[in-house]
């Protein structure tokens, strides 16, 4: 049977092109006929070209045959042509005798007379022509149209299908070469956590090649991954509906973690993790984007390194220069002119606001180390609050700005040298901000077991929308800021770091009449020799 051998020929064929010398082979000796051609059409220059030709004595008609391949068809030229515009079957009872048979010539030198083309439909468009020769004139039988249309058919359904094949291999291929050429390491898991994809990346982070991941368990190359165990559904009608995978994935999928991986040779990375599930046409699936820390760790610690270092080399000669500025400005050096001691007081308050720098960077990377730490026991607030004014009276002096206190008679229960490093860093805003002549006022309360510190000022406010931003690393009220007015930005992180580490809150709020408020909250002592976390239910 003819579509059966068409068939077998087509699946055992990668492309038109391979399949199209024996689909003509077969066709034409099957309904015997001399000689045949496949054309397709080129959507670019939008003419017919002679994909294959055959012919039973392939010597006796090679002028035609050559004719055909060297030639291509616009739509309405040559049998080719009018079929492809007409989209119907073309019988030509004598092809000598048309006038729109270009190849006339040649074809009456190999002694062709009868023809017929028929459409190759693709997807509701015709995209080929199928063209048989015959040496007598002959008649059109209803049995060859059919025999020739379902084998045009098969032709088109075989483009179709070698098309998907060939996009989906194409995408697939781009797709493996975009994965492979990340530096972040992709991967699918089974729903029993074992790897099914892997890209080259993932490979090269823990010393494998990707195929050689394939199948192994995540458990070997992740041994902290207790947020990717599995658990079975409880719910029975989930385990027996086919429809539904019968386990789920724990709710901590979806977010980011960092933990240690382990690579080839137990050697442990630092590795930065979201896991995800996927639901494919196969079932479950857990799709991960990993990525390697190991140089950000290292470019981390190097620099927190650098920060220490300069820090301390610094701290060494500042030390020495706010020595000898205060030993000019008591005289020990001889007497000065009335600009010397000017020269002498601003040197001393720049020098001041240097060290003020250098101790919030060595503040911040110790915060950054998670040693920044706090010794608490029960202290006097008023004793805080007083030496945090002392420290900073000279700069409101030099505004004549007023800084307004009350005595509290708390006792506060924390580290004491912190809570006035945030006092201190609190007022120097307060005064920084705020207009000349104007007051800072400082307000201590109790509230329940805790102690509620308050400072306002007359300054311009902090907008809505940056009184959250401001206790970030490096973020002020305006980007300006450091210029005009100094600071490395640090301040507020490293007060919101310390006010934490005592169990307490802080922020800041406009100030009735202008003007903010910066709050901060610590525990109280409720009585001698207690913390409040002892009375606590």
């Amino acid at each position: 049977c003819i579509r059966y051998q068409v068939t077998r020929i087509l699946n055992d064929s990668l492309d038109i092109d391979d399949a199209a010398p024996e689909l003509l082979r077969c066709a034409g000796e099957f309904l015997d006929w001399d000689a045949g051609a496949l054309w397709l059409f080129d959507s670019r220059s939008e003419v017919l070209a002679c994909a294959e030709t055959w012919a039973r004595h392939a010597n006796d008609y090679a002028e035609f045959l050559e004719r055909s391949r060297s030639t291509t068809f616009e739509a309405g030229v040559g049998l080719p042509g009018r079929v492809l515009m007409d989209g119907e079957p073309l019988w030509i009872s004598d092809v000598t005798a048309d006038e729109n048979f270009p190849r006339a010539t040649s074809a009456h030198r190999a002694g062709f007379r009868s023809a017929i083309g028929l459409p190759v439909p693709v997807a509701g468009k015709v995209e080929g022509v199928i063209e048989f020769f015959r040496r007598d004139v002959g008649r059109l039988e209803q049995e060859v149209i059919d025999t020739l249309s379902s084998l045009a058919s098969q032709i088109g359904q075989f483009i179709v299908a070698r098309r998907v094949t060939s996009a989906l291999r194409d995408s697939e291929s781009e797709l493996r070469l975009l994965t492979d050429n990340m530096a972040e390491g992709l991967v699918l898991l089974d729903p029993d956590l074992r790897i099914l994809r892997a890209n080259t990346a993932l490979g090269v982070m823990f010393g494998y090649e990707p195929e050689q991941l394939i199948g192994m368990p995540i458990g070997r190359l992740l041994p902290e991954r207790r947020y990717l165990q599995r658990r079975v559904a409880a719910d029975k009608r989930r385990s027996h509906d086919p429809g539904v995978p019968g386990s789920s994935f724990l709710p901590s999928l979806g977010k980011t973690v960092e933990l240690e991986g382990r690579r080839r040779g137990d050697e442990t990375i630092p590795l930065r993790i979201q896991f995800y599930e996927v639901r494919t046409p196969a079932g479950l699936r857990v799709a991960g984007h990993i990525r390697d820390l190991s140089h950000e760790k290292e470019g981390d610690r190097l620099k927190q390194r650098f920060i220490a270092s300069i820090s301390h080399e610094l701290r060494s000669p500042l030390t020495a220069i706010r020595g000898a500025l205060a030993l000019l400005a008591t005289g020990a050096g001889g007497a000065l002119e009335a600009d010397g001691d000017e020269l002498v007081s601003l040197a001393e308050r720049n020098a001041a606001r240097l060290s003020t720098i250098i101790n919030d960077i060595l503040d911040f990377e110790r915060l950054e180390n998670g040693v920044l730490s706090v010794v608490s026991a029960p202290f006097p607030l008023d004793m805080a609050i007083a030496h945090a004014v002392e420290t900073v009276v000279g700069s409101a002096r030099e505004k004549t700005i007023d800084i307004l206190t009350e005595s509290t008679g708390l006792m506060a229960f924390g580290d004491q040298a912190r809570v006035e490093q945030v006092l201190v860093n609190l007022l120097t805003n307060a005064i920084k901000f705020s207009q000349t002549g104007t007051e800072v006022t400082i307000v201590a309360t109790r509230s329940g077991n805790d102690v509620d510190v308050r400072v306002h000022d007359r300054g311009r406010g902090v907008p809505p929308g940056r009184r959250t931003a401001i206790f970030e690393m490096f973020r002020q009220v305006e980007d300006s800021d450091a210029r005009t007015h100094g600071g490395a930005g640090l301040g507020l992180t490293i007060c919101r770091a310390i006010v934490r580490q005592h169990g307490g809150e802080i922020g800041v709020e406009e100030r009735p009449g202008g003007g903010s408020t910066f709050w901060f909250t610590l525990p109280s002592v409720v009585a001698p020799g207690t913390s409040p976390a002892q009375d606590r239910p």
